[in-house]
Order: C-alpha cells, then sequence, then structure tokens
C-alpha cells in the first residue's frame, strides 16, 4: 500500500492522497460509490470516510466510482465495478436512486438482486436517504445498512472477505442488527451508530482534489474537512439528517486539535471546512476555532443556527478568512415557526447579522422553504419583509437569497404531509424571487 499523486483519465484531474494497491494481493476489492458526480462526491466527508475505513485495513482495497462522470469505471485504476467484490453505495438524497440502477445496467450486473449469482459483486447500501426510505430500492439492492459507517463497516467487511457462497454470505450479514437483506431477513434491521464520537475513526490523510477543470473541481475547492459534530437534538421536524443521525454527539477539543494539527500536515488543503448537523451547539465549538486562528489556520462553517452566532464567534469566522455568514431561517413567520419547531426569530437573525457585519464579515445568506406545512400566501408575503429588517446592516447587493422548495422526508414528523401543487410551489417561489430582486437582494 502507498499514499500517491494520481491523475484522472482524461479528465484532468489531479489528487493526492489515493491509495494504490495490488490487485493480486488484495483479499477483498470494494467500489465506494456515489451516484452522482465527482464535483458533489468529493465535495463530502462521506466518500472518503468510507475509502479510508476500507483501505487502513490491511488486504483491503477499495476503489472510487462516480457514475456520472466516469459510468461503470473506478477511478484509480479504471476496472469495470463487476470485477469487485462488492459495492458499498451511499444515498444522500432522492434523485440519486436512478444512478444506482444505471450503474449496474452499464457494468453489466444484473439489476434485480434475486437474478445476481456467484460472481456478481453485494450491492450494499447505505447513507441518510436509505435510512429513511429504503423501499424504492429494495429490489435492486442486496444489503441494506441502517446505521452509521464506523460501526457497520468493519464487520460487513470481515463477512464478505470471509468468502463462502452468496447465500451464505448474505445469510451471515443477515444476522446483524442492522443489517437488511431482501428475501433472507425476517425482521427490520436496528439503527446503530457512534456511540463516542471522540474514539471513531476519522481519516487525517483525506483523498483531496489538487487540480481539476471547473465541471470537476470540488464546490469548496481544497479543503480538509472536519467533523465535529454528528447528530441534533433541536428536532426540527422537517430535517431528515436531524433524526437519523440522533443523537447530538461532539468529537470534544482536544481530539478536533489533534485531528486538525494531522490532516493539515497530512492533507494538502488551503483551509479546513468544518462541518456538523450541529456544530454550533457544541460547547466548545468557539475554543475550536479560536485554537484554529491561533495555529494560522485558515477555516470556514457551515450554515449555522443564528442564536448561537455572538460578537465573539461571528469575529472568529471573520479571522478564519470565511467571507459569508449563512443561516437558515426557513420561514418568516412566528406561526411557522412554531410548526417546524426551528424556533428561530426575526431578533435572533437580526443580531446575529448585525454580529457579522461589526465583525467585518462581507455579506450573509439566507435560507428559506416555501411549501411548509400550514404555509398560506401571505407567510411567503412576509419573507422580503423579514429579510430587509433583519438584514439592513448590510447593502442588499451583500445579501443572499435561497429559496427551496419543502420535501416531506420519510421518518420525520412531517413524513405524510401532502406538498403543494408544483404549479402553486413554482407560483410562490417565482413570486418571491421576483420580490426580493426588486429589492436589489441576490436570489440564488
Amino acid at each position: 500500500m502507498r499514499l500517491s499523486r494520481k491523475v484522472g483519465p482524461r479528465s484532468g484531474i489531479i489528487e493526492e492522497n489515493v491509495f494504490i494497491r495490488d490487485w493480486r494481493l488484495a483479499d477483498l476489492r470494494v467500489g465506494v460509490v456515489y451516484p452522482s458526480s465527482y464535483r458533489v462526491g468529493m465535495s463530502g466527508l462521506t466518500i472518503k470516510l468510507l475509502y479510508g475505513i476500507v483501505n487502513e485495513e490491511l488486504g483491503y482495497l477499495a476503489e472510487r466510482v462516480f457514475p456520472q462522470d466516469f459510468g461503470a469505471l473506478t477511478i484509480e485504476s479504471r476496472r469495470n465495478v463487476r470485477e469487485l467484490d462488492a459495492l458499498l453505495i451511499t444515498v444522500q438524497f432522492e434523485f440519486e436512486y436512478p444512478w444506482i440502477v444505471r450503474l449496474l445496467r452499464e457494468a453489466g450486473i444484473p439489476i434485480r438482486s434475486s437474478e445476481r449469482r456467484a460472481g456478481d459483486p453485494l450491492v450494499v447500501v447505505g447513507g441518510p436517504c436509505v435510512m429513511g426510505n429504503p423501499t424504492p430500492i429494495l429490489p435492486f439492492i442486496d444489503v441494506l445498512v441502517n446505521g452509521e459507517a464506523e460501526v457497520a463497516l468493519p464487520p460487513l467487511l470481515e463477512a464478505v472477505a470471509s468468502g463462502g457462497g452468496r447465500r451464505e454470505v448474505l445469510g451471515s450479514i443477515a444476522s446483524f442488527k442492522w443489517a437488511y437483506v431482501p428475501g433472507l431477513s425476517s425482521r427490520p434491521a436496528r439503527r446503530v451508530y457512534v456511540e463516542s464520537l471522540r474514539d471513531a475513526y476519522f481519516p487525517v490523510a483525506q483523498v483531496i482534489t489538487v487540480e481539476a477543470p471547473r465541471p470537476y473541481m470540488p464546490i469548496y475547492g481544497r479543503k480538509f474537512i472536519v467533523e465535529t459534530a454528528r447528530g441534533c437534538g433541536r428536532n426540527c421536524r422537517f430535517c431528515l439528517s436531524g433524526y437519523v443521525y440522533r443523537p447530538p454527539r461532539y468529537r470534544g477539543l482536544d481530539r478536533l486539535e489533534e485531528l486538525t494539527r494531522e490532516g493539515v500536515r497530512l492533507t494538502p488543503s488551503d483551509s479546513v471546512m468544518v462541518i456538523g448537523t450541529s456544530a454550533g451547539d457544541d460547547p466548545y465549538f468557539p475554543e475550536y476555532l479560536e485554537f484554529m486562528a491561533s495555529e494560522g489556520i485558515r477555516f470556514s462553517v457551515p450554515s449555522i443556527r443564528a442564536d448561537v452566532v455572538d460578537e465573539r464567534l461571528a469575529r472568529l469566522i471573520k479571522m478564519g478568512g470565511q467571507r459569508t455568514l449563512t443561516i437558515a431561517p426557513e420561514a418568516a413567520t412566528e406561526r411557522l415557526q412554531r410548526i417546524i419547531n426551528k424556533g428561530v426569530s426575526l431578533e435572533d437573525v437580526r443580531l446575529a447579522v448585525e454580529a457579522a457585519s461589526k465583525a467585518g464579515i462581507r455579506s450573509v445568506k439566507l435560507y428559506f422553504m416555501v411549501g411548509l406545512p400550514g404555509e398560506s400566501f401571505d407567510d411567503v408575503k412576509e419573507i422580503p419583509g423579514f429579510v430587509s429588517a433583519a438584514t439592513k446592516t448590510y447593502p442588499p447587493r451583500r445579501v443572499k437569497i435561497s429559496i427551496n422548495p419543502f420535501v416531506p422526508k420519510a421518518n420525520t414528523p412531517f413524513q405524510w404531509v401532502e406538498m403543494p401543487r408544483p404549479s402553486e410551489l413554482r407560483y410562490r417561489v417565482r413570486w418571491l424571487a421576483s420580490k426580493l430582486r426588486k429589492l436589489g437582494y441576490i436570489v440564488e
């Protein structure tokens, strides 16, 4: 095993920290699949986490697969995924489901699991989308993983590597409480999760895209990604991640400092991207940002709740080099805020934006949803006034607004809520975007 610089074939992609192993010497060969594009898949932590868990086990080999860009071929060796022992597919959003079927068809793997035989790779699927509702793809998968990779992946890989017939291996996997094997499992899969995030595996030598043409370059550029928190206790009723990744857990300040020092040393990045479902709720979050600022490490933070942003936090975010503070009020009226259980008031947002302005942060971005349960057009009409009142310390040209339709997610309190008709959603989005643009705001 070695870490090597890698040039993507015919793509102009140059990477570092790629695992290179001799296929002939590997006891287990798996594909880590993001059923979308390279640009999107390499922008997050999931692929890097799965890739590290597999490759850091002696005798195992993992190569990445991005079917939207590279079809059924792996990135590292350009082999057809049909040659692998297993495909580990992570699904973040519903629109990625068709790419799974397309990948199987292009690879020459029987699409339906009932038609697969010895020699076909096991199709293993996990991720928040399937943890919420795997039903649409059950006919096409061999194994559903209901839980977090750090706990579930090692025993699953051991079962696949142990050998034996296809049915024998699937029977062994079906005995795990977190696994569901269509046709063999007689009970639902119980979710498992990392109890101590502090002690969990974390990839410090992350695969990173050093150079790439614009269509391939990860969304956030050359970032070393640090997950400070997982799970959330806020209970927003629309949020899938808040429910499938419970309970909230934090990695701990000393552990974060250790991982960041190692990661910056081993990963040729230009800054750190901090992620976490409830990062701002971590009691040591400001101290962690202070540590990075004191070490001269540039960093950026994700969308953060308005009610945790104060002048100290805003100042630290600015010190990290971040130019935009992102907040997600979601709704502009107290009534809708209560319905969705968001609990962010106009005053919370106004104070957060004011703190950002005082800290010298160049711009702010606000996320809103339309089509929320119980929403009337009058609620939508309140959004421009909300934005105007909350962002008085910024000129409109430095205020970005993101408008998104509400989509009910399985295993959330809103899973059975009916969405407005598409025509009504389009009308509300267009009306709101037009109104905000007339006021001078940037609408995305």
